[in-house]
């Protein structure tokens, strides 16, 4: 298993709107047939935006206009992990999507980036 350090996307002060932008446009991990992406950070204390179980509530519209189809819950999920490496809390969200879906949202997220350079 990888460490997780290379699992986290880790940004120090993280807003919102790291949380969408590293979501939307950082590269999803291939494992075991599914995507995953893990964001939050690691520290002493850690401290996300807003309720991070409930991060997957304020995505969904974000995954929903790259493929309508694309349902929470059955094509993507998340957890949210807390948890302890020696002296540093790591506090993160697990993202998993169906590498099919990923394929697809994947596409339409850099088609509609393109279009607003």
């Amino acid at each position: 298993m990888a460490s997780y350090k290379t699992q986290v996307c880790t940004l120090q002060n993280m807003q919102w709107d790291d949380v969408v932008r590293a979501f939307m446009t950082d590269d999803w991990r291939l494992r075991n047939g599914k995507r995953e992406k893990y964001i939050g950070t690691s520290g002493a204390f850690t401290v996300l935006p807003g309720v991070p179980r409930d991060w997957h509530l304020r995505l969904i519209p974000c995954v929903k206009r790259a493929v309508v189809t694309c349902e929470y819950g059955l094509d993507w999920w998340s957890e949210e992990q807390r948890f302890r490496v020696n002296d540093s809390v790591v506090h993160r969200v697990k993202f998993t999507m169906d590498t099919l879906f990923y394929e697809h949202v994947q596409a339409n997220w850099e088609r509609v980036a393109s279009h607003r350079l």
